[in-house]
């Protein structure tokens, strides 16, 4: 069983369980906060790079052809097709435009995300630090650990109650 499943996880997975002392236990934990930050970071850095790379390889696609339909036009006799080739040249230009405002918008949306990344501070307490209420849960948020009232309970974290329609109450008045 373990075999298969580092075949699933890849080679940085199985790297990482071998760090963490590979075991049974080891893939029931999952990944740290701490690695999964680390993780989304690297993935959102690659994502902005292949917008800004995409987004050369799209100018300089879409101004080879340019050039090419913008030659054809100036050697085209026939006044039909210098205007369907004139409509390309056009065509070409506002598909450009909508490429680079997509790729524009990936690359502010990896930076955005980065930023957010970036927002928690080194200090925010984790769920071992944390003290829940009886009827609460501790779940890691990017503010640190918080005490959320589990299903059924409504409250701060710290004094979770049924709610209201919930409590006993008499049926006949």
């Amino acid at each position: 069983a373990g075999i298969a499943a580092v075949s699933v996880v890849g080679a940085s997975g199985a790297a990482s369980l071998r760090r963490r002392g590979a075991g049974r236990s080891a893939w029931a934990e999952g990944p740290s906060v701490g690695e999964s930050f680390a993780h989304l970071a690297t993935t959102l850095q690659q994502f902005s790079e292949f917008a800004a790379s995409s987004r050369q390889a799209a100018v300089a696609r879409h101004e080879a052809e340019a050039q090419a339909l913008q030659q054809a036009v100036d050697g085209a006799g026939n006044e039909e097709v210098k205007l369907a080739l004139q409509q390309s040249l056009t065509s070409n230009k506002a598909s450009l435009k909508e490429t680079s405002r997509i790729l524009d918008a990936m690359a502010n949306y990896s930076k955005q995300m980065g930023g957010v990344l970036q927002a928690p501070s080194g200090t925010a307490q984790t769920c071992e630090d944390v003290v829940c209420g009886e009827r609460a849960s501790c779940t890691n948020t990017m503010k640190g650990a918080q005490c959320v009232c589990n299903e059924g309970y409504v409250g701060l974290g710290q004094d979770c109650h049924p709610p209201p329609e919930f409590l006993p109450h008499p049926l006949i008045r």
